[in-house]
């Protein structure tokens, strides 16, 4: 009966459906604790809970929308009125945060977090930003820098010209936030931006849902296309034994900086055909770079495939 009446209770929130599974999908890992770890006597009633339908996960971003999201975010018509406060939609980071996703594929939480002594240069060249992948220390308790795991972001001519926009000189190497360095309060930004980006979207009046969070997959689905699809991915931290172990991903970085990898090719003048002499050359490229590490052969029947990996979440 207690479980039917929550369940009500949340519904009758009004939330979304993913917010309705998140809160059932919580109580059934906290009653699988008690259970398996406290050793507690009882059933885990959460389990019977059907959860809702939700929308697919891999959804992108057309340039066009990218670009019109860009335009489309002013003062004008900002203040709207939520339950008995009125409230600016508006916020001064806004484009460059959406600008920050679309060009590095990173979680919110990580947009927020990056800070300029992350971006790392070559010759006085910004290479690459060494993000730590929050998601992963945290389901592996990495909560020492010296564990922490990293994922490696190719400063392509998309990020350098929204870094440079930002101050990339003047803030070289310093210690602070790249996005709305002023405001102590991270999480309340992260929570802002979803809810920022929403209003906007909307006043696009598009047939269908934009989201923030659906820039990751428009990064990661320019990737797939830049990798030939062929499963290598800077994003994810689950991989084959191959990938994991032998490859090394600030060379990968750095290769994707010299051939000028971009998220958006429409952005390019000239876009190069997924089958073209000059995309399988800079593939090429990219599969010869972990070959050079390999002189003796000793782990050549595990390294055949070099960009194999896993795109699990």
């Amino acid at each position: 009966a207690l479980v039917g009446e929550y369940c009500k209770y949340t519904e009758d929130k009004k939330g979304s459906n993913y917010t309705y599974n998140h809160k059932i999908k919580c109580l059934r890992t906290f009653f699988n604790y008690l259970i398996k770890k406290k050793e507690y006597n009882i059933k885990n009633v959460w389990e019977g809970v059907t959860l809702k339908s939700e929308m697919p996960t891999n959804i992108s971003i057309s340039y066009q929308d990218f670009c019109d999201l860009i335009t489309v975010v002013t003062k004008d018509g900002s203040s709207v009125k939520i339950g008995k406060t009125r409230r600016i939609m508006h916020k001064y980071w806004l484009t460059d945060v959406i600008q920050l996703k679309a060009y590095t594929g990173r979680r919110n939480q990580e947009l927020f977090a990056m800070k300029w002594n992350m971006v790392k240069y070559e010759d006085d060249k910004p290479l690459y930003i060494e993000s730590p992948n929050v998601k992963v220390n945290r389901l592996q308790n990495n909560f020492e820098e010296k564990d922490y795991q990293f994922a490696y972001i190719p400063v392509g001519t998309e990020l350098l010209g929204l870094l440079n926009k930002l101050n990339l000189n003047e803030n070289k190497d310093s210690d602070k936030f790249i996005i709305a360095p002023e405001i102590v309060n991270r999480e309340t930004l992260e929570d802002q931006a979803s809810k920022c980006f929403t209003f906007y979207a909307k006043k696009l009046g598009r047939p269908y849902s934009l989201r923030l969070k659906y820039l990751r997959q428009t990064y990661i689905t320019s990737e797939a296309l830049y990798f030939n699809d062929n499963g290598m991915s800077m994003q994810h931290s689950k991989y084959e034994t191959t990938s994991k172990h032998y490859i090394d991903k600030k060379k990968i970085a750095r290769k994707m900086v010299e051939l000028d990898f971009r998220v958006f090719l429409e952005g390019r003048e000239k876009t190069l055909q997924k089958d073209s002499p000059e995309m399988k050359k800079d593939l090429a490229s990219l599969q010869s770079l972990d070959n050079q590490s390999d002189k003796s052969g000793e782990y050549r029947n595990r390294t055949d495939d070099l960009l194999t990996a896993s795109q699990t979440l």
